[in-house]
Protein backbone atom coordinates (compact mmCIF):
# COMPACT_ATOMS: atom_id res chain seq x y z
CA UNK A 1 0.00 0.00 0.00
CA UNK A 2 0.91 3.33 -0.80
CA UNK A 3 2.37 4.77 2.67
CA UNK A 4 0.38 7.94 4.21
CA UNK A 5 1.90 10.96 6.15
CA UNK A 6 0.37 13.19 8.67
CA UNK A 7 2.49 15.89 9.82
CA UNK A 8 5.26 14.15 11.72
CA UNK A 9 3.62 10.30 11.18
CA UNK A 10 3.49 8.20 8.33
CA UNK A 11 1.25 5.00 8.37
CA UNK A 12 1.86 2.05 6.44
CA UNK A 13 -0.04 -1.20 5.85
CA UNK A 14 1.88 -4.74 4.53
CA UNK A 15 0.33 -7.08 1.91
CA UNK A 16 -0.28 -9.38 5.27
CA UNK A 17 -2.18 -6.80 7.52
CA UNK A 18 0.92 -5.28 9.51
CA UNK A 19 -0.44 -1.39 10.36
CA UNK A 20 2.01 0.36 11.62
CA UNK A 21 2.44 4.22 12.77
CA UNK A 22 5.92 5.70 12.93
CA UNK A 23 7.95 8.51 13.15
CA UNK A 24 9.18 10.00 10.12
CA UNK A 25 11.76 11.81 11.49
CA UNK A 26 13.47 8.17 12.37
CA UNK A 27 11.33 5.17 11.81
CA UNK A 28 10.55 5.14 15.58
CA UNK A 29 7.34 2.33 16.01
CA UNK A 30 4.61 4.82 17.44
CA UNK A 31 1.77 2.06 17.33
CA UNK A 32 0.86 -1.13 15.73
CA UNK A 33 -1.65 -3.25 14.51
CA UNK A 34 -2.25 -6.89 12.68
CA UNK A 35 -5.10 -7.25 11.17
CA UNK A 36 -5.05 -11.06 11.09
CA UNK A 37 -4.34 -11.85 14.48
CA UNK A 38 -6.45 -8.47 16.36
CA UNK A 39 -9.56 -8.37 13.95
CA UNK A 40 -9.13 -12.57 12.98
CA UNK A 41 -8.93 -11.35 8.83
CA UNK A 42 -8.27 -13.63 6.33
CA UNK A 43 -5.08 -12.02 4.24
CA UNK A 44 -6.80 -11.44 0.71
CA UNK A 45 -5.12 -13.09 -2.26
CA UNK A 46 -2.99 -10.06 -3.06
CA UNK A 47 -2.96 -9.49 0.16
CA UNK A 48 -3.97 -5.87 2.12
CA UNK A 49 -4.06 -3.34 -0.42
CA UNK A 50 -6.14 -0.09 0.24
CA UNK A 51 -3.85 2.61 1.62
CA UNK A 52 -4.98 3.65 5.14
CA UNK A 53 -6.64 7.11 4.65
CA UNK A 54 -6.26 10.25 7.24
CA UNK A 55 -9.58 11.69 8.45
CA UNK A 56 -8.97 14.50 10.99
CA UNK A 57 -7.70 12.90 14.04
CA UNK A 58 -9.41 8.91 12.42
CA UNK A 59 -7.36 7.04 10.45
CA UNK A 60 -9.68 4.78 7.97
CA UNK A 61 -8.40 1.21 7.38
CA UNK A 62 -10.83 -1.31 5.14
CA UNK A 63 -9.90 -4.04 7.86
CA UNK A 64 -11.78 -6.92 6.95
CA UNK A 65 -12.34 -9.23 10.21
CA UNK A 66 -14.51 -12.54 10.67
CA UNK A 67 -15.82 -12.10 7.09
CA UNK A 68 -17.63 -8.99 8.06
CA UNK A 69 -15.84 -6.61 5.99
CA UNK A 70 -15.09 -4.24 8.74
CA UNK A 71 -14.24 -0.35 7.95
CA UNK A 72 -12.04 0.80 11.05
CA UNK A 73 -11.71 4.12 12.29
CA UNK A 74 -8.26 4.26 14.80
CA UNK A 75 -7.11 7.18 16.84
CA UNK A 76 -4.58 8.27 14.15
CA UNK A 77 -1.94 8.83 17.47
CA UNK A 78 -2.91 6.00 20.29
CA UNK A 79 -4.14 3.17 17.58
CA UNK A 80 -6.80 2.52 19.86
CA UNK A 81 -10.01 1.76 17.64
CA UNK A 82 -12.98 4.14 18.15
CA UNK A 83 -15.69 2.54 15.60
CA UNK A 84 -15.91 -0.58 13.36
CA UNK A 85 -19.00 -0.59 11.31
CA UNK A 86 -19.90 -3.90 8.96
CA UNK A 87 -20.90 -3.57 5.45
CA UNK A 88 -24.32 -4.27 5.25
CA UNK A 89 -25.47 -5.51 2.74
CA UNK A 90 -23.02 -7.78 2.45
CA UNK A 91 -19.54 -6.75 0.97
CA UNK A 92 -17.80 -9.35 -1.75
CA UNK A 93 -14.08 -7.02 -2.31
CA UNK A 94 -13.81 -3.67 -0.60
CA UNK A 95 -10.84 -2.63 -2.25
CA UNK A 96 -10.04 1.74 -1.99
CA UNK A 97 -11.54 4.20 0.71
CA UNK A 98 -11.72 8.21 0.16
CA UNK A 99 -13.67 11.02 2.05
CA UNK A 100 -16.31 13.14 -0.07
CA UNK A 101 -17.08 16.48 0.46
CA UNK A 102 -20.36 15.58 3.04
CA UNK A 103 -17.52 14.23 5.26
CA UNK A 104 -18.85 10.57 5.23
CA UNK A 105 -16.18 7.87 3.83
CA UNK A 106 -16.47 6.16 0.43
CA UNK A 107 -15.52 2.79 -0.29
CA UNK A 108 -15.33 0.58 -3.37
CA UNK A 109 -16.97 -3.09 -3.48
CA UNK A 110 -15.62 -4.29 -6.78
CA UNK A 111 -18.24 -6.94 -7.21
CA UNK A 112 -15.51 -10.00 -7.50
CA UNK A 113 -15.37 -13.21 -5.53
CA UNK A 114 -12.31 -15.89 -4.65
CA UNK A 115 -12.18 -19.03 -4.79
CA UNK A 116 -10.15 -21.38 -2.43
CA UNK A 117 -7.26 -21.62 -5.29
CA UNK A 118 -7.54 -17.71 -6.31
CA UNK A 119 -9.98 -17.92 -8.99
CA UNK A 120 -11.83 -14.76 -9.84
CA UNK A 121 -15.15 -14.62 -9.72
CA UNK A 122 -17.74 -12.51 -10.62
CA UNK A 123 -21.46 -11.70 -10.50
CA UNK A 124 -21.48 -9.46 -7.00
CA UNK A 125 -22.97 -6.28 -7.38
CA UNK A 126 -20.86 -3.23 -8.30
CA UNK A 127 -21.17 -1.00 -5.20
CA UNK A 128 -19.80 2.26 -3.50
CA UNK A 129 -20.93 2.25 0.67
CA UNK A 130 -20.94 5.71 2.30
CA UNK A 131 -20.27 5.19 6.39
CA UNK A 132 -21.23 8.30 8.23
CA UNK A 133 -20.83 7.38 12.23
CA UNK A 134 -22.14 4.12 12.26
CA UNK A 135 -24.29 4.44 9.56
CA UNK A 136 -23.44 2.13 6.04
CA UNK A 137 -25.53 2.67 2.92
CA UNK A 138 -25.32 1.86 -0.68
CA UNK A 139 -24.58 5.33 -2.56
CA UNK A 140 -24.35 3.75 -6.03
CA UNK A 141 -24.65 0.39 -7.58
CA UNK A 142 -24.67 0.10 -10.98
CA UNK A 143 -23.73 -3.11 -13.50
CA UNK A 144 -21.66 -0.72 -15.76
CA UNK A 145 -19.58 0.61 -12.55
CA UNK A 146 -17.12 -1.73 -13.78
CA UNK A 147 -15.39 -3.25 -10.67
CA UNK A 148 -14.74 0.13 -9.00
CA UNK A 149 -11.09 -0.07 -7.46
CA UNK A 150 -9.97 3.33 -7.08
CA UNK A 151 -11.65 6.27 -5.77
CA UNK A 152 -10.54 9.92 -5.05
CA UNK A 153 -12.91 12.91 -4.61
CA UNK A 154 -12.38 15.70 -6.79
CA UNK A 155 -13.67 19.11 -4.76
CA UNK A 156 -12.65 21.32 -7.40
CA UNK A 157 -15.73 19.36 -9.40
CA UNK A 158 -17.61 18.46 -6.64
CA UNK A 159 -17.36 14.57 -7.62
CA UNK A 160 -15.72 11.59 -7.21
CA UNK A 161 -13.50 10.11 -10.05
CA UNK A 162 -13.44 6.08 -10.26
CA UNK A 163 -10.87 3.91 -11.71
CA UNK A 164 -12.33 0.34 -12.28
CA UNK A 165 -10.90 -3.10 -11.58
CA UNK A 166 -9.97 -4.56 -15.49
CA UNK A 167 -11.42 -1.92 -17.69
CA UNK A 168 -10.15 1.28 -19.01
CA UNK A 169 -12.59 3.96 -18.57
CA UNK A 170 -11.89 6.94 -15.78
CA UNK A 171 -15.59 7.45 -14.67
CA UNK A 172 -16.75 10.58 -12.64
CA UNK A 173 -19.98 10.25 -10.41
CA UNK A 174 -21.58 12.89 -8.26
CA UNK A 175 -23.17 11.67 -4.80
CA UNK A 176 -26.79 11.80 -4.80
CA UNK A 177 -26.89 10.69 -8.61
CA UNK A 178 -27.34 7.14 -9.93
CA UNK A 179 -25.03 7.89 -12.79
CA UNK A 180 -21.58 7.64 -13.89
CA UNK A 181 -20.11 9.72 -16.61
CA UNK A 182 -16.89 9.01 -19.11
CA UNK A 183 -14.11 10.98 -18.03
CA UNK A 184 -11.24 9.49 -19.83
CA UNK A 185 -9.75 6.18 -21.51
CA UNK A 186 -6.48 4.90 -20.01
CA UNK A 187 -4.63 1.83 -20.91
CA UNK A 188 -6.11 -0.60 -18.50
Amino acid sequence: CTPTVDGELVYTLGTMGDLRCLKVKDGELVWKKNFVTDYKAAVPVWGFSSHPLIDGDHLICLVGGSDERLVVAFDKKTGKMLRAVTMRPAASFLNDVAVGGDGAVYVTDTGIRFGPKGDMTGGMPNRIYRVKGDSVTVALELPDLKNPNGIVWDAKGNRFLLAPFGDKQLSAWTPGTQTITKVAEGPG
